[in-house]
């Protein structure tokens, strides 16, 4: 991710290992919205769809509520 931090597959990778661990909820939620972010803005529905469904399963759908980074 500091090397490229438009890489959608890095952050789709810390999300799914930040859901595993308890005390980073919040960090995951700011790794998925970035997924979804980054999914839009090159047009793949899969990372789309699959931040959507993260974010809702963690209670956090609909728009952040600070910065995605």
């Amino acid at each position: 991710i500091a090397l490229n931090p438009e890489y959608v597959s890095a952050h789709n990778n810390l999300a799914l290992a930040c859901e595993r661990i308890p005390d980073r909820r919040d960090r995951a939620i700011r790794a998925w919205r970035r997924v979804l972010e980054l999914g839009r803005a090159v047009r793949d529905s899969a990372y789309v769809e699959r931040a959507e469904r993260h974010l809702a399963a963690l209670g956090a759908a609909g728009p952040p509520e600070g910065p995605i980074r």
